[in-house]
């Protein structure tokens, strides 16, 4: 069969579960509930296990639910099997043993998710959606950033540093991930896998580190103006894709998110303008697409970057799919914790203080927009209006955005370029308030 065979495959209709043989290995078959819910398993004749009669008996393995599992990894996984029946070892016991040694020498998050994916019971007639909705939500917000930390390891901390980027951005996603950790957790501590209070819990723990979802505007605590030109400096000699998404992310004054799934053809190289597609807009009603003028600096930035990724993406992960929150949030933390340790104050926002410790919060990567409204507003003569459009605030009543037709693109142009030229700290105060367009 095909990819496209299975992903066609539906249930009869007849009462039970139908297996559809798929070929590529002996013994595997997709399994189909009345539901629609597809999982892959494989029949084998035990090597070590036999009936009353002597022989082998046959005993049928899972191999994980599709399409989470495709049809190419499935028939990797069957032949695996195949190979350990024919080594006169039986693959479910095998894999007990495997089990067993994990947790004994230690059990990571994404080995956590998985185990717990597999025995995920969900009591509603949306079952399958929803447990698709849980580790979608998993390997995008916890995977990245924590998949390879031993759960016994994970701390109030961790599950600190893994919400704050989407804490206040997306509040109603992040309280997902937040209940979904939990009970991942919960399920960790009766396996025995980890012990002690979970760091995940909101009541008595969380609701003391983080900030409150009341529905107001929260500020994200931003750079500075007086810091921003030796922060980007600073940015600017670290390595990797996520310190090049963050120091484009700076340029652009866009959403942390944008930047992170930016491809390649949403760059026009002769109009040096990067257009975002309404469908990656954050407003829910109305959306528009978004164009960005970029500066010298931010095309030279792309002309630098390598076109190799797959999926096209502009600022790959190190695997190749998409950047985490959390790797620019992690990078903008340990930049304000080395200026501390080389003598330096940090990059704080006094304005914002975290609640535990009393000290004014790092700035953080959505921060940055807010540092670019304070240098468009405090140092320079640029309009309101434009800002508001440059940051793809909604501008103006909705009888008033209905006649507006242009979105000050030209103009934009010279005030971006402005704003690379404050951050590279090339341009003073002074230099650029004369600028009037």
């Amino acid at each position: 069969m095909t990819a496209l065979q299975v992903k066609n495959l539906k249930h009869s209709g007849k009462k039970g579960n139908d297996t559809v043989s798929v070929g590529g290995a002996d013994g595997l078959k997709l399994q189909i509930t009345s539901s629609g819910a597809k999982s892959w398993l494989i029949r084998y004749a035990s090597p070590t296990h036999m009936n009353e009669k002597g022989k082998s008996k046959i005993r049928e393995m899972g191999l994980g639910p599709y399409p989470s599992i495709g049809l190419k990894d499935a028939r990797e996984k069957a032949l695996e099997v195949r190979k350990l029946v024919i080594e006169k070892i039986d693959p479910i016991d095998q894999a007990k043993e495997d089990n067993n040694k994990r947790q004994s020498q230690g059990f990571t998050v994404k080995q956590a998710v998985d185990d717990y994916y597999l025995q995920l019971i969900v009591p509603s007639p949306n079952a399958d959606r929803t447990k698709q909705q849980w580790i979608n939500a998993m390997n995008a917000y916890v995977v990245p950033g924590l998949g390879s930390t031993l759960v016994k390891d994970i701390d109030t901390d961790a599950v600190v540093t893994l919400l704050e980027p989407i804490w206040l951005t997306k509040p109603r996603m992040a309280s997902d991930v937040r209940n979904y950790f939990e009970h991942l957790l919960d399920w960790a501590t009766h396996k025995k896998i980890r012990t002690g209070d979970n760091p995940a819990r909101l009541k008595g723990n969380l609701e003391f580190r983080l900030p409150k979802q009341d529905g107001e505007q929260q500020h994200h605590p931003a750079l500075q103006l007086p810091d921003t030109s030796s922060w980007f400096a600073e940015l600017r000699t670290r390595r990797g894709n996520g310190s090049r998404a963050l120091e484009f992310l700076a340029m652009t004054a866009v959403r942390s998110e944008n930047v992170r799934r930016m491809t390649w053809d949403e760059y026009d190289e002769e109009t040096r303008i990067w257009t975002i597609p309404k469908e990656k807009m954050k407003m829910k009603r109305n959306r528009r697409e978004h164009r960005v003028p970029l500066s010298n600096e931010a095309i030279e930035l792309l002309k630098q970057q390598p076109r190799d990724n797959k999926k096209g993406l502009v600022f790959p992960a190190l695997r190749g799919g998409t950047l985490s929150d959390m790797t620019l949030s992690k990078a903008m933390k340990r930049m304000h914790l080395n200026d501390i340790a080389k003598g330096g104050k940090g990059f704080s926002d006094p304005a914002i203080i975290d609640t535990k410790t009393n000290e004014p919060r790092h700035a953080v990567p959505h921060g940055l927009r807010s540092t670019f409204k304070d240098w468009s507003t405090e140092l320079t003569y640029f309009d309101g209006d434009m800002t508001e459009i440059a940051l793809a605030h909604k501008v103006g009543t909705e009888v008033e955005r209905a006649y507006r037709r242009l979105d000050m693109l030209e103009k934009r142009r010279g005030q971006m370029q402005a704003w690379a030229e404050f951050l590279y700290g090339r341009q003073t105060a002074k230099d650029i308030l004369v600028f009037q367009p």
